[in-house]
């Protein structure tokens, strides 16, 4: 199972259930965002039954609402602290076996890069964080914890 928090227009969204997919053809997955879904989500929805769509933030993600646990969860919603720490907290309750963070290096994004630098040192882990040479500054970056 596959759950993403901060789908926005739903590009990784699609892309990861996909490749997921391929692997297991009963994957259930789940994408929540603050806005509704895009004209491209609601029609990969509606050729996709075993997809949820949540509209709201990770508060409204229970174990009823997923209908059990989930593998692996994507978090790439609020980007400060406070709602990153919120985010991966609320997700544990799903007892996910790995959590992605998006945007570990992202000079944009100070609250994502200050709590992966607090917790990765907590868990087994990966990180990938390579930046093109003809950019300034850092950004992006991909970090993995298994749980």
């Amino acid at each position: 199972s596959y759950m993403e928090i901060g789908c926005r227009w739903g590009g990784t969204f699609i892309i990861t259930t996909e490749i997921l997919r391929k692997k297991n053809h009963n994957l259930k997955a789940i994408a929540c965002d603050l806005i509704g879904p895009t004209n491209i989500m609601l029609d990969y929805y509606s050729h996709n039954k075993s997809i949820q769509y949540v509209q709201g933030d990770s508060l409204n993600i229970t174990r009823s609402t997923t209908g059990g646990d989930i593998d692996l969860i994507l978090i790439d919603g609020d980007h400060s602290y406070d709602g990153v720490k919120g985010d991966f907290e609320n997700c544990l309750q799903l007892n996910p076996k790995y959590v992605v963070f998006h945007d570990i290096t992202n000079d944009a994004c100070p609250g994502t890069v200050s709590f992966w630098q607090e917790i990765k040192s907590q868990y087994k882990h990966f990180e990938f964080t390579d930046q093109y040479e003809s950019v300034n500054g850092s950004y992006l970056g991909i970090g993995l914890i298994e749980l």
